[in-house]
């Protein structure tokens, strides 16, 4: 129970005292008044006494009780409050405080009671919210632990994956540093990035040489005394880049490399630079110098003794010596066809290592193209006959092109021929002559044997011959494509192929339009080709 302080309840029962007690005493002052002029002062003492103290004192009395009881009227319903204050102040929001009077208190008391309930609206709401927010904060809580333990997994993952790029990293030095071919590797702009130990002892290369242009410390020259330059490589579309016996320029020890450039990328397909494997072919070269001196000095041996032994076999079949029955001249044309095909491989054996040996003139003028192609085709039309093979020429207009005709001519030559040989029967040999960019294009078409795949890398390689061919075909040295490799490149052109084993191929020349430059050698063609 609240209690007031002692100056309120003092203050507020004298109120009702004073309130109830003024009557009783101006009754009592009219009356004094009144008696006055016919009483003495100790007689209207008396009076007053005897007839106006009981009934002053009962009044006090129940004066006093009447402003108890209203005091406590009053106090009760703001003590009602005062508890109910005391309550929400404590953590107690449902409280509601009940007043039945019609006062200004009882309006409080409502308006306290709408407040009160507005609070534990307020409450409830909030406390949905809190638990709403609250397991939204779990929630997230949960996922952040295993955010965090997803974080830790990858981690450990990217520590073990960076373990094992450091182990594959080594593996791959060790493999790098134990190969005996020079390997080194260049950024995009042909800055060397690193080398092996091959490479640093191939060319005098120390850890001095890193961030150096490759070009610069290692300068190749290709058989036509050409740059070989790696940034102008990393800027072509080209990703492997071969090739084959270049040289140093000043090197005082004459050696021949073999180069092969790979460029590799990034993981956005962009590329990053290069990698170059460099061979010293020197010890070949040297062995191929000598078996072509071999092949040459026998060469020059066989050919006298083959060529009268020619000599005999036509006198004897012609009857210079004594008539020979039929049997004995079919035997005697054998061995003559034979003799003959001895003479032609000795004759190519010699060419070839003419051609290696020596350096050919070249000599380009205005050539008619298309004239050239039809009078070879004319040449080859009695071997197609034989076969039953059409030939189906298809050109364009083709200007003049500075060429040395005996050179391409050997060419055109030796690609038509091949074309028919090894066609079947009864099928058609395509010759197309067109015009490509910049370029004369001229591709020769057959529906032959074709090319085995894993056979095709070779297919320009002295000597060899594909394994399909020899068995359908005993015939042929494996020198022709060999030559006219040599040849076309001589005369600034290219020649390739394509081809499926077993419906036939495509050989293509091209040479630039502008034509082929002029080159002073030892000797022309017709010196070097003999038969």
């Amino acid at each position: 129970m609240v209690k007031y302080p002692r100056r309120v309840r003092n203050r507020l029962l004298a109120w009702f005292i004073i309130s109830s007690l003024l009557p009783l005493i101006f009754l009592t002052l009219a009356l004094v008044f009144y008696l006055a002029p016919f009483s003495t002062w100790p007689e209207m003492v008396n009076l007053i006494r005897h007839t106006l103290l009981v009934p002053l004192l009962a009044s006090f009395i129940l004066i006093l009780t009447l402003a108890v009881i209203i005091a406590r009227a009053i106090s009760r319903p703001i003590r009602k409050l005062t508890t109910a204050v005391e309550k929400i102040m404590a953590g107690e929001t449902d409280v509601t405080v009940k007043i039945t009077t019609k006062d200004e208190i009882a309006k409080l008391a409502d308006s306290f009671n709408k407040m009160t309930t507005e609070v534990l609206q307020a409450k409830q709401e909030l406390e949905i919210k809190v638990r709403a927010r609250t397991k939204e904060l779990l929630s997230t809580n949960q996922e952040l632990q295993g955010s965090k333990t997803a974080m830790l997994n990858i981690l450990e993952d990217v520590e073990l994956e960076k373990h094992k790029a450091e182990e594959q990293r080594n593996k791959i030095e060790i493999i790098i540093n134990s190969i005996g071919d020079a390997v080194i590797v260049t950024d995009q702009q042909g800055k060397i990035m690193m080398f092996n130990p091959a490479a640093g002892t191939m060319f005098d290369l120390a850890v001095t040489s890193v961030s150096k242009s490759f070009d610069q410390i290692v300068n190749f020259h290709d058989a036509k005394q050409k740059d070989i330059a790696i940034d102008q490589f990393l800027s072509t579309e080209e990703n492997v880049f071969t090739i084959n016996r270049v040289v140093l320029p000043e090197d005082e020890h004459h050696r021949f490399f073999d180069i092969n450039i790979s460029k590799f990328r990034n993981i956005d397909k962009n590329v990053s630079g290069a990698v170059i494997v460099i061979r010293d072919i020197t010890r070949n070269v040297e062995i191929e110098n000598v078996k072509s001196e071999f092949v040459s000095v026998a060469s020059h041996q066989l050919r006298t003794p083959l060529s009268a032994i020619r000599w005999f076999l036509e006198m004897i079949l012609a009857g210079d010596l004594g008539s020979i029955n039929d049997e004995q001249k079919d035997i005697l044309n054998d061995t003559l066809e034979s003799n003959k095909r001895m003479i032609y491989l000795v004759n190519d054996l010699l060419n070839v290592s003419r051609l290696e040996d020596a350096k050919l003139n070249v000599t380009p003028v205005p050539t008619d193209f298309t004239a050239l192609l039809t009078s070879i085709i004319r040449e080859s039309e009695s071997l197609a006959l034989k076969k039953k093979i059409k030939i189906d020429l298809q050109t364009v207009t083709i200007p003049e092109i500075s060429i040395d005709p005996s050179l391409i001519g050997q060419v055109v030559q030796n690609l038509l021929s091949n074309a028919i040989k090894y066609s079947d029967k009864g099928t058609t040999v395509k010759v197309d002559l067109v015009i490509k960019d910049q370029d004369l294009y001229l591709a020769i078409t057959d529906q032959g044997h074709g090319i085995p795949i894993e056979q095709q890398k070779r297919i320009f390689e002295k000597f060899f011959r594909a394994n399909n061919v020899i068995k359908m075909e005993t015939e042929g040295t494996g020198l022709g494509l060999y030559i006219a490799k040599m040849l076309v490149e001589l005369s600034d052109g290219h020649i390739g192929f394509t081809s499926t084993e077993g419906q036939g191929s495509t050989f293509y020349l091209t040479l630039p339009l502008i034509g082929s430059k002029a080159k002073k050698g030892t000797r022309s063609l017709a010196q070097v080709v003999n038969k």
